[in-house]
């Protein structure tokens, strides 16, 4: 499980576990039905594919400070981003909320139309 960085060497060294890899990321989320009086409890995972990571663009990511505050040392808009060689599931997800769980869950309940 990769958190938010408590510095620049954590993020370096979990940046390059992610060269020519993948990674999982996980969300989830809970909604209650008041109506219902039902939890409606759902996750997504998806995952990325990595391209090779070069040391000089590493330093250079690193040097601009966007792993900081950021699970797993990276955003994906932007520079990040274009190490993705392929994605596997929700983009939303991995911006930072799984909006495909959320529609299902609301669609569950009857509140999506």
């Amino acid at each position: 499980i990769a958190g938010k960085p408590k510095n620049r060497a954590e993020a370096k060294a979990t940046l390059k576990q992610y060269s020519k890899s993948y990674c999982d990321v996980y969300s989830g989320i809970a909604l209650l039905h008041g109506a219902f009086g039902k939890v409606l409890i759902d996750f997504e995972r998806t995952r990325l594919y990595f391209r090779p990571l070069a040391d000089a663009d590493l330093e250079a990511y690193l040097n601009r400070h966007r792993w900081r505050g950021s699970s797993g040392s990276m955003t994906i808009e932007g520079v990040g981003g274009r190490w993705v060689k392929r994605m596997k599931g929700d983009y939303w997800n991995v911006v930072g909320f799984p909006v495909t769980a959320f529609k299902k869950q609301l669609a569950l309940a009857g509140l999506l139309c």
